[in-house]
């Protein structure tokens, strides 16, 4: 009985050693904002504690916001992601292919500050600085889904190594208080191959 119970638990050691071991040798993949950067062309000063950096529409924060830092609505401001060669390969990443974008449009923090802000209203967007199409948002605080195949005539975007996305204001809703044109959200849904 008691050799039986010694053989469990160098047999429980030994499979646990094992996990082990295979978690120190397992690389994660990259996380999808790992295989980007991302940067804007304006954005507002910090104020009262809030940040409003580009940062803000990654971090699954809704009550957070990119705020452009334009005169007025901020009508050719843009976000740019560049997909980072390095950070492809590291991960065994070769092309990706955008799906979609899920947006939450407007600064999100509550109501009151939602409707204050201005809004998107459309989105020019630019592969590699080729116009690939116009994206027009709803006027609403809950998430949006964008496919990119409503976007461009073949569908589906695929990107590679050293390829830019860049999205444009072209048109904004008017806040009922500022100029201050703000996105909460905006995830770029691809699979890597």
């Amino acid at each position: 009985m008691c050799y039986c119970l010694t053989e469990r638990k160098t047999w429980s050691v030994s499979v646990g050693l094992f996990i082990l071991l295979l978690s120190a040798l397992w690389v994660a993949p990259a996380a999808a904002q790992d295989l980007y950067d991302v940067e804007d062309s304006t954005h507002l000063a910090p104020q009262g504690g809030n940040r409003y950096d580009v940062t803000r529409i990654l971090d699954n924060d809704p009550s957070t916001a990119w705020v452009e830092g334009s005169a007025g609505y901020g009508l050719g401001d843009y976000i740019l992601f560049t997909f980072v060669p390095a950070r492809f390969h590291g991960a065994g990443v070769v092309d990706v292919t955008i799906r979609g974008l899920r947006i939450r449009n407007g600064y999100g923090k509550n109501p009151d500050v939602w409707a204050e802000n201005s809004r998107i209203k459309t989105l020019r967007v630019l592969h590699n600085g080729i116009d690939i199409g116009t994206v027009g948002l709803a006027d609403i605080m809950d998430e949006q889904w964008i496919p990119m195949g409503g976007m461009t005539a073949f569908g589906d975007l695929d990107i590679s190594a050293g390829d830019t996305l860049k999205l444009v204001i072209t048109g904004v809703y008017t806040g009922a208080a500022y100029k201050d044109t703000a996105l909460s959200e905006l995830i770029l849904v691809y699979d890597a191959y």
